[in-house]
C-alpha cells in the first residue's frame, strides 16, 4: 500500500478532504465571526438598540433556550422511568426476597432451636450444671482420648 503524497498550500496543494481549500474556510469562519461582531454591536452597542436580543423575535427559540433544550425534563421522564420504575423495583424485590429472605430463615431457625431447648430446661440449676459438668467431662475425654 503506498502512501498518498502530500502537497501543502505553497506548493500548490489547495483543496481540503471536502473539497473547499483552506483560504476559503478561513475566510468563512472569520467572516462568521465579524458578523457577529457587527450583529452584536447592532442589537446591544449602538446608540438607542433594543437590548434585547435577537431571541425575542423568535419565541420558540426563547423557550427552547429558556427550558435548556429541555435537556432537565429529558433526564427527569429518563430517571422516572428507568431507574427509578425499572432497577429500583429489582433491587427492591431482591432486598425482600434474599436478603429479608435470609434474615427470617436465621430467625426462624433461632426460635426453633429456642423452642426445641427449652423442653431441656428443667428450671433446676443443680441439673442444669451436672449436664454442663458432663458435657465438659465428656469433651475432655474425647480430646485426649
Amino acid at each position: 500500500m503506498q502512501a498518498l503524497p502530500v502537497r501543502h498550500i505553497a506548493e500548490g496543494g489547495h483543496a481540503a478532504a471536502g473539497g473547499l481549500s483552506h483560504e476559503l474556510l478561513l475566510t468563512l469562519g472569520i467572516s462568521a465571526g465579524l458578523l457577529g461582531i457587527i450583529l452584536a454591536w447592532f442589537e446591544f452597542g449602538r446608540k438607542g438598540a433594543g437590548r434585547e436580543g435577537f431571541l425575542s423575535y423568535f419565541p420558540a427559540v426563547w423557550r427552547l433556550f429558556d427550558c435548556r433544550w429541555y435537556l432537565d425534563s429529558f433526564y427527569r421522564k429518563t430517571l422516572d422511568r428507568f431507574v427509578y420504575g425499572g432497577l429500583t423495583t429489582i433491587f427492591t424485590k431482591n432486598d425482600r426476597r434474599i436478603i429479608d429472605g435470609g434474615i427470617d430463615g436465621i430467625c426462624y431457625f433461632t426460635e426453633a432451636a429456642g423452642r426445641m431447648f427449652s423442653f431441656m430446661q428443667s428450671g433446676m440449676l443443680q441439673h442444669n450444671l451436672l449436664i454442663m459438668t458432663l458435657a465438659a467431662g465428656a469433651a475432655i475425654l474425647y480430646f485426649l482420648v
